[in-house]
């Protein structure tokens, strides 16, 4: 079906003349940078989240996680226990509808990427993701703020709870990979997954692979950190029924 759909939407995409991204050269080294911003603090985390969703983003303690499932079973259905009581105004439910929880992406996956990176900040520090489309004659780059991602953050915190580093690649990102290569056999063999649907879900469904995963399979890979921010999507919550009441 995967296969399927992606020809389908590439079908479509030349139908309504939708312009591809994979079919252009961007400049990825020098059209997107993170760069310093004058704040000291970064925002609080519900904060930043409430913005790039568009939802009411509070914070609640997490008293029990369990398994419903039996351990027989290859099945998994968590049942969630919240602590709301500081929040009771703000979380207005019923019972059958949903809450939307927010994870966090692992620390090891997060310095394994990191590592990776050939211009991440230093640590902690209070970067801006921006983006040029423009160039003077003198060479200079005209640079906006066009991203989901807060204006204000650390590349660790980004990294950890805005955006998808858990989740296999997909073949938009295998291409920024690809253009970071410094090997030509990784390259190409990320290149025959980005053109190469079938390749590609074989791949997925063979391995899973996360980012961090992917860059160890492919060790030439060096990837701008402006770039990877811009790419990788952004990390969506994960969705509960609510079986309690109010």
């Amino acid at each position: 079906f995967n296969t399927w759909a992606n020809s389908v939407l590439k079908v479509a995409s030349k139908v309504f003349q939708v312009e591809d991204a994979s079919n252009t050269e961007p400049t990825i080294a020098t059209q997107y940078r993170l760069a310093p911003v004058k704040e000291t603090n970064e925002p609080p985390l519900c904060e930043a989240l409430s913005k790039i969703h568009k939802k009411n983003v509070v914070q609640s303690k997490l008293t029990k996680q369990s398994n419903l499932q039996s351990q027989t079973s290859d099945r998994k259905t968590l049942l969630v226990e919240l602590d709301i009581s500081q929040n009771k105004e703000a979380l207005q439910y019923s019972p059958g509808d949903h809450v939307a929880v927010f994870p966090a992406n692992s620390p090891a996956q997060v310095a394994a990427i990191i590592r990776r990176l050939t211009d991440a900040p230093p640590g902690g520090q209070l970067v801006r993701l921006e983006q040029s489309n423009e160039q003077a004659a003198d060479g200079s780059y005209k640079w906006v703020t066009e991203s989901q991602l807060p204006d204000v953050m650390s590349l660790e915190r980004a990294l950890t709870h805005y955006v998808d580093i858990s989740s296999c690649p997909s073949q938009d990102v295998l291409e920024v990979l690809a253009q970071s290569a410094n090997n030509n056999k990784e390259q190409q063999t990320l290149l025959k997954m980005v053109q190469n649907d079938e390749v590609y879900e074989t791949w997925k469904l063979s391995r899973c692979p996360t980012l961090a995963d992917t860059l160890a399979l492919f060790p030439s890979v060096q990837v701008p950190a402006p770039v990877l921010l811009q790419h990788v999507p952004v990390l969506q919550p994960r969705y509960y029924s609510i079986s309690s009441s109010p």
